[in-house]
C-alpha cells in the first residue's frame, strides 16, 4: 500500500494481485443485464448500479478484504464497514462529474476493466479558502488544483470521503469498469440517526458561495423580468416560483446528500423558491405527499432567521395550528438557524415547522422535495410532472400555490 499527500490530504494506492477480474466483471454486467436503466448520480451517460440485497459470496469476501486493507493501513486498527457500494460501467464519450460522498469516511475505487484512455480519476484541491486568500495562496503550491490517477486493471485508490472527484471522458470504444465503496468508521456505525431521531438535520457549508451568487442573480432577473407570482396564500405579497431550472438542478445534485442523511433511496420531487420580506412570517404547517422529505435552503438573507420545528402530537392537539404562537407553547421544539450554504434536512410531512416574524428585509429561500423510493409516497416523483425543470404551467396536475409548501 503506497500513501501520497497531496493538498495536504493522504491518499492510498496498491495494485492487487489474484483477484478473479473476470468473474467480477461478469458480475457488473449480469446486474446491468437486470436493471439496463440504473441510477442518475455523478455519471453523465454510463451505467451506475442500484443497491443490491443480496450478493454472491465472493463479493462479500472481496468487501470484507477492503475493510482489512483501510483498518491495517490506514485507521491503526479501528475498525470500518462498508456503507454502500456500486459498479459504474462507462461506455465511450461517458464522464462522471465532481462531487464527494458526504456521511461516509473513507472512499474506495478498484478498477475491474480499463484501458488506455479510459479517463483518469480526477482528484480535487477542495481549499477554495487556499485559492481565493491572497495571504495564505504564498503557503501552497497553487500552480496544479487537481492530481490525476491513470486506472489499471487491479488497481485500488482510497481517499477521504469528502475530497471532491471526478473521471475523465471515456474516449475509446471499448467499457471502464470500477467498484466504488464507502466506509464508516465503528464509532459512526450505528449513532442513532440525526433525522430519524429529531426529524431534521443540517449540512453546513454544503453550497458554495458561487453557487449561491448565481442562484440569487437568477431569481434577480426573474423579478426583473416580471417573470415571479405574487403568492397570495400562504405568504401574501412574496414573490415565488415553482420547479425552476436552477432550482430542480439544485434538487438533483442534492439527491445523493439527502439520502446519505435519510439512509434511503429516493425520487427528486420538485423545488419552490419564496422571497420574504420584512415582518412577513410562515404559519405552523406540515407539508403536503410530494413533500415527504424536504430541505430549507437560505440562498441569500440580510439576517438570519430561524425555522422552528417540532414533530406535530396530532392526536393530542388535532389539525395543526395556524398560529405560530400556540405551536410554539404546545411543546419541545427546535429552532434552527443556519448560515449562508447551509441544507436543513427535515421529514416535512411530520413535522410542523414555522417562522416568526421577519426581522430583516430580504430572505431568498429554495425548498427542495423529496419522497421514499419504495415507499407510499413514490408515485409523486418529480411532483407527478413528466420530469424536472417543468414550470408549474406546464405540469399535467394543476395545484394550488397554496399547496406547494
Amino acid at each position: 500500500m503506497k500513501k501520497q499527500n497531496i493538498f495536504e490530504t493522504d491518499i492510498w494506492t496498491s495494485k492487487i494481485e489474484g483477484l478473479i477480474n473476470e468473474k467480477i466483471k461478469n458480475y457488473a454486467y449480469s446486474l446491468k443485464s437486470a436493471d439496463e436503466v440504473g441510477m442518475s448520480r455523478s455519471n453523465l451517460g454510463g451505467w451506475h448500479s442500484s443497491r443490491q440485497s443480496k450478493i454472491p459470496k465472493y463479493m462479500n469476501d472481496l468487501l470484507d478484504s477492503f475493510c482489512d486493507i483501510i483498518q491495517k493501513n490506514i485507521t491503526n486498527g479501528e475498525e470500518v464497514y462498508v456503507d454502500n457500494w456500486w459498479f459504474n460501467i462507462n461506455h465511450e464519450g461517458v464522464l462522471n462529474t465532481h462531487h464527494s460522498h458526504p456521511g461516509a469516511d473513507y472512499s474506495l475505487v478498484y478498477y475491474v476493466k480499463t484501458h488506455e484512455d479510459c479517463g483518469d480519476l480526477i482528484l480535487k484541491r477542495s481549499d477554495d479558502k487556499v485559492l481565493f486568500n491572497r495571504e495564505l495562496v504564498h503557503h501552497y503550491e497553487m500552480e496544479n488544483p487537481d492530481y490525476s490517477i491513470k486506472p489499471e486493471d487491479g488497481e485500488l485508490v482510497i481517499f477521504p470521503a469528502w475530497l471532491k472527484h471526478s473521471v475523465d471522458l471515456n474516449k475509446k470504444n471499448n467499457d471502464r469498469i470500477s467498484l466504488a465503496v464507502n466506509f464508516v468508521l465503528k464509532k459512526r456505525l450505528k449513532p442513532v440517526n440525526k433525522l430519524q431521531r429529531d426529524g431534521y438535520q443540517v449540512v453546513n457549508n454544503f453550497l458554495s458561495k458561487d453557487l449561491l451568487t448565481l442562484t440569487k442573480q437568477y431569481f434577480d432577473l426573474k423579478i426583473e423580468n416580471d417573470e415571479l407570482e405574487l403568492d397570495n396564500g400562504q405568504v401574501p405579497g412574496t414573490f415565488t416560483a415553482y420547479g425552476t431550472y436552477i432550482g430542480d438542478s439544485i434538487l438533483k445534485m442534492l439527491q445523493p446528500v439527502a439520502e446519505s442523511v435519510i439512509g434511503e433511496e429516493l425520487y427528486s420531487c420538485y423545488t419552490f423558491f419564496r422571497l420574504y420580506n420584512h415582518m412577513d412570517w410562515l404559519k405552523p404547517h406540515t407539508d403536503r405527499p410530494s413533500c415527504e422529505f424536504s430541505a430549507t435552503i437560505p440562498i441569500f438573507t440580510d439576517k438570519p432567521w430561524p425555522i422552528h420545528m417540532q414533530e406535530y402530537n396530532y392526536e393530542k392537539y388535532g389539525t395543526v395550528s395556524t398560529s405560530w404562537q400556540d405551536s410554539a407553547k404546545n411543546e419541545k421544539f427546535a429552532s434552527v438557524v443556519l448560515e449562508l450554504g447551509d441544507v436543513c434536512f427535515y421529514e416535512g410531512t411530520k413535522m410542523n415547522h414555522w417562522r416568526e416574524p421577519f426581522g430583516g428585509n430580504e430572505c431568498y429561500q429554495l425548498f427542495i422535495h423529496y419522497v421514499r423510493k419504495n415507499g407510499k409516497y413514490s408515485d409523486f416523483k418529480f411532483d407527478k410532472r413528466s420530469n424536472l425543470g417543468l414550470e408549474a404551467g406546464s405540469q399535467k396536475n394543476e395545484f394550488s400555490i397554496d399547496n406547494f409548501l
